[in-house]
């Protein structure tokens, strides 16, 4: 049920206990990685990516992390802007390269990053953004 990618004998421990708690919590699949200065010690998946197609979860599947990288995204973007790298009032396009929003509805010039931040740019909903494979 599980799909290792590096295994490290030091987190067998661990990858016991995730086996575990993930029958008993009837949680579909998890993905963990642990680094240390820059170096993957320990990066491996568990379960079910989909369980009604029988697809094993591994190492790059996609999960949405929503809210938890709001603090991490926060902190980067107030670095930056602290260090006059980024205006908050500016179009977030001018920031993106290549790759910019695009507006289905409305002007992709009005998402600020100040309103990319605080969900007022119009952009779509969370769970528009992934497709089903």
């Amino acid at each position: 049920m599980k799909k290792t990618c590096i295994i490290d004998k030091r987190f067998s421990l661990m990858r016991d206990m995730i086996n575990s708690k993930l029958i008993e919590t009837a949680t579909p699949s998890l993905a963990i990685a642990v680094a240390q200065d820059g170096v993957i010690l320990w990066e491996e998946a568990f379960g079910w990516a989909d369980r009604e197609r029988m697809a094993l979860a591994d190492v790059n599947t996609m999960y949405s992390l929503a809210s938890i990288s709001k603090p991490i995204t926060a902190t980067g973007l107030m670095i930056l802007k602290e260090r006059g790298l980024i205006d908050l009032d500016k179009p977030i396009n001018n920031y993106l390269g290549e790759v910019k929003l695009k507006a289905y509805v409305g002007n992709a010039e009005d998402a600020t990053v100040r309103r990319v931040l605080n969900h007022t740019s119009g952009l779509p909903l969370h769970y528009h953004f992934f497709l089903r494979r």
